[in-house]
């Protein structure tokens, strides 16, 4: 019997390599016009349900998933074990090395480059569904949740 293709969801540009990230085929790497597979087995991901995916500053592929974020480098993923119990719905990398880290029912989380944590009570997001980050040249973060309505958090 012939399985269907699996829908692409998210991709990343990378250099030479485009990394595509799928809902239930794991994570796959077109480079040199070779299509490689990654998938939780393989390569250590919490699950092959891929939700959202970054480049570190450090060059690291940020992995999300439907069972948390992972760090992945030299083919190898680690489990950010703070975010095990999350659903990632968006990650936004700054160039200062933090993260802004979306979910489907957990809000908006922050990493600092020391410890994670959850925006003081005027940065709560508009849903507990994030849907979208984005930080502007001004250090301002732009939060939109899936019920509706935007904030701008100001750090």
């Amino acid at each position: 019997s012939h399985k269907s293709m699996l829908v692409m969801v998210h991709r990343l540009a990378d250099g030479e390599q485009m990394w595509i990230g799928t809902n239930g085929g794991g994570l796959f790497r077109f480079e040199k016009n070779q299509l490689q597979l990654f998938n939780a087995t393989k390569l250590g991901l919490p699950s092959n349900v891929i939700t959202a995916l970054a480049k570190a500053k450090d060059g690291a592929l940020l992995v999300g998933t439907n069972r948390g974020l992972a760090r992945v480098q030299d083919e190898v993923a680690t489990l950010i074990a703070e975010t095990a119990d999350f659903s990632i719905t968006v990650i936004n990398a700054t160039a200062e090395g933090s993260l802004w880290v979306g979910t489907a029912d957990q809000g908006l989380w922050y990493f600092d480059g020391q410890a994670w944590s959850q925006p003081p009570t005027g940065g709560k997001p508009p849903a507990a569904y994030i849907t979208t980050i984005l930080v502007d040249p001004q250090r301002s973060v732009w939060i939109g949740g899936k019920s509706g309505g935007i904030i701008r958090y100001m750090p």
